[in-house]
């Protein structure tokens, strides 16, 4: 059953592969490792986006990263506009600012950053070799 099933999800992703490529990937962007699907990222301003049956993307910065940040049973890794939620494997943008001075900071429909945010599905969490350092972990929960 177990090699039935590896199939099935094997043909699954040849499928989904080769008409991502025909319809110029109407999912968003594709990322590969070793010839494998490792990365998904919805086109912009695909919608709905849901997560415990609320759309992230309707939601504002804030409850959108709480709902991520329960989800993730932790808080997030934050660098610039991009917060990683390691346990989802799953990155978002344009939703906060990180920076050293005043730490981490919620967009809002007045920056066009937040207008232009994305999420990004993983097969492993993102940890960047050698970048590491210039992510803060932080709690929007608290």
């Amino acid at each position: 059953m177990k090699g039935a099933r590896q199939w099935r999800c094997f043909l699954y992703e040849v499928f989904i592969i080769k008409v991502c490529h025909e319809i110029e990937c109407l999912f968003g962007v594709l990322g590969y490792q070793a010839e494998r699907l490792a990365e998904i990222t919805p086109a912009q301003n695909q919608r709905p986006l849901f997560l415990d049956g609320k759309d992230i993307q309707s939601l504002g910065a804030l409850g959108a990263l709480a709902l991520l940040e329960r989800l993730n049973g932790g808080p997030a890794r934050y660098a610039a506009t991009e917060a990683a939620f390691d346990n989802l494997a799953m990155s978002v943008d344009g939703f906060c600012i990180a920076e050293p001075i005043t730490g981490v900071r919620m967009l809002d429909e007045a920056d066009e950053r937040f207008a232009g945010r994305t999420v990004t599905l993983r097969a492993e969490p993102y940890l960047p070799e050698g970048e590491m350092d210039r992510f803060v972990i932080h709690s929007v929960l608290k």
